[in-house]
C-alpha cells in the first residue's frame, strides 16, 4: 500500500507514446532527485536516451516495472527501446548448435539402428522355423 500511495501522492505525471520499432518516447517533469517509472515489466535490455542523446540510467523497482534517472530537473523527453541483452544472443546460438547436433546424430546413427532391426527381424524368424 505504501507503493501506491506514494505514486498517487506524486504531483507530477508523465505521458508515454508508443513510437516506430518498438520504442517510446516518454514524456516527464520532474523535480531534483525524481526518478520516472514506466510500467512496462523491466528486463535487461532496455535503453534510455534523453533529449541530449545522452544514455540514462535504467533500473527495476520493488514491483518489477522500470524506473529511469533523468539525470536533470525540468521537462524531459526520453526514447525508451529495447534491445535483446547478449544472453538471449547466447540461448539462440546454444539452441541452434544442440539442434545441429541432434540432427547429425539423427543422421550419423539411423543406418546402424536400421541394420540392427533387420538382423533381429532375421533371429526372430529363424527361431520361428
Amino acid at each position: 500500500f505504501k507503493y501506491v500511495d506514494l505514486l498517487e501522492r506524486s504531483p507530477r505525471k508523465a505521458s508515454i507514446k508508443e513510437g516506430e520499432n518498438g520504442n517510446y518516447e516518454v514524456t516527464a517533469e520532474t523535480a531534483a532527485d525524481e526518478l520516472i517509472l514506466v510500467q512496462i515489466a523491466y528486463a535487461p535490455g532496455w535503453k534510455v536516451k534523453d533529449q541530449k542523446g545522452r544514455e540514462l540510467s535504467v533500473s527495476r523497482d520493488p514491483m518489477g516495472f522500470i524506473l529511469i534517472d533523468p539525470k536533470e530537473s525540468g521537462n524531459n523527453i526520453l526514447n525508451l527501446g529495447y534491445t535483446m541483452p547478449w544472453q538471449v544472443w547466447f540461448g539462440y546460438l546454444v539452441t541452434f548448435g544442440t539442434c545441429v547436433c541432434l540432427l547429425y546424430l539423427l543422421v550419423r546413427f539411423r543406418r546402424p539402428i536400421f541394420e540392427f532391426k533387420t538382423a533381429m527381424k532375421e533371429l526372430v524368424q529363424e527361431d520361428d522355423s
